[in-house]
């Protein structure tokens, strides 16, 4: 047998491989979700093919990081040229505007448009929301003035504001959380969904 396969070309075996493999993840999906449909299943199947060739070029070590995000409340576009949407008061939030520019003391942290703000495990190599159940993320202030995300290695610039003047907590939760250290947050991600909207979160002190 493997001598019969060696005169037959390398696309045509990887092509009859993926499409038994296609067929037997149909039967499985639908013995675990019977009414599972081809369109759901060839979109996941793509999507698991591509995930493992991100994880085959980065040496089978997926890289992940934490991103901030919300949905904003506003609608229209972010052409400078739409008149309409460039006189509106209330404009669109630009992809990289998460945060307001100040939050007055004991203001919950939102978005510019109010809205709440989310913060997601992400896969560095394809961008999409990465699952890895059991994380926890600590929160707490930074000195912006401080930090250069343009530096060799940003993490060395990052300064934490944890306590104000008067020795209170800068970060508090409404209700209380969990802190490993004053002016700290500890949340756990959520284990399906993998992305989690932030707490009601305030400042203790005027942040400009």
């Amino acid at each position: 047998m493997h001598e019969l396969l060696q005169n037959v070309p390398r696309d045509v075996i990887e092509a009859y491989v993926q499409d038994r493999i296609n067929n037997f993840a149909f039967v499985f999906a639908q013995e675990l979700v019977p009414n599972i449909s081809q369109q759901q299943l060839d979109i996941a199947f793509s999507r698991a093919v591509y995930f493992i060739s991100a994880q085959e070029a980065s040496g089978g070590q997926t890289q992940v990081e934490l991103r901030f995000s919300h949905d904003c409340r506003y609608l229209g576009c972010l052409n400078p040229d739409c008149s309409l949407c460039k006189n509106n008061p209330n404009k669109t939030c630009a992809p990289d505007e998460i945060f307001d520019e100040a939050y007055v003391e004991n203001r919950v942290l939102k978005a510019k448009c109010e809205a709440d703000i989310s913060v997601e495990l992400v896969n560095k190599q394809t961008g999409e929301v990465f699952a890895m159940p059991g994380v926890e993320v600590q929160l707490s202030v930074i000195d912006g003035d401080e930090y250069n995300s343009g530096a060799a290695d940003p993490t060395a610039t990052i300064v934490e504001l944890r306590t104000s003047d008067e020795g209170e907590p800068l970060l508090k939760c409404a209700g209380g959380s969990r802190a490993l250290e004053p002016g700290t947050v500890l949340i756990n991600m959520q284990v399906r969904t993998h992305w989690l909207r932030l707490p009601k979160l305030h400042v203790q002190h005027l942040l400009l």
